[in-house]
């Protein structure tokens, strides 16, 4: 895992990876119920829309109820598109929209594990910038 950077704007809270080679943005806009989040491959100037989940936070504390919307090809996208679905809506705790694109094939492991870091990352500092906001 090499360079990675975060943007500074607590609405349009963003991240970007460069890992085992590969380019990923990690993007989010926050809303005052939720927000929606992109993880896009690619080094365009512009992110990809992908497959979509969708998760709403639980109130008391049980699972997130997540569905996806537009399945992605692989296994390895799916798991990481409904992870960072639910992570998402349970730290908003609101609704969460997730879009992933891949476009170099299936993640591994630590991939997934350092783009839903990444998820954690963008969703928080939205927060604490909301919350300064506030």
């Amino acid at each position: 895992m090499d360079n990675n950077q975060q943007s500074g704007n607590p609405l349009f809270p963003e991240k970007a990876l460069h890992l085992e080679g590969r380019r990923f943005s990690v993007r989010a806009q926050l809303f005052e119920n939720g927000l929606f989040v992109s993880v896009s491959e690619g080094g365009g100037r512009r992110p990809r829309i992908g497959s979509l989940a969708v998760s709403l936070a639980p109130r008391a504390g049980a699972m997130p109820v997540t569905t996806t919307v537009i399945p992605p090809r692989d296994q390895a996208s799916a798991f990481l598109m409904r992870m960072a679905a639910e992570q998402a809506s349970s730290r908003s705790g609101g609704i969460a929209v997730v879009s992933v694109y891949v476009a170099g094939g299936e993640l591994d492991a630590r991939t997934s594990r350092a783009l839903l870091g990444a998820v954690a990352e963008v969703v928080d500092h939205g927060k604490k910038g909301d919350a300064a906001g506030s």
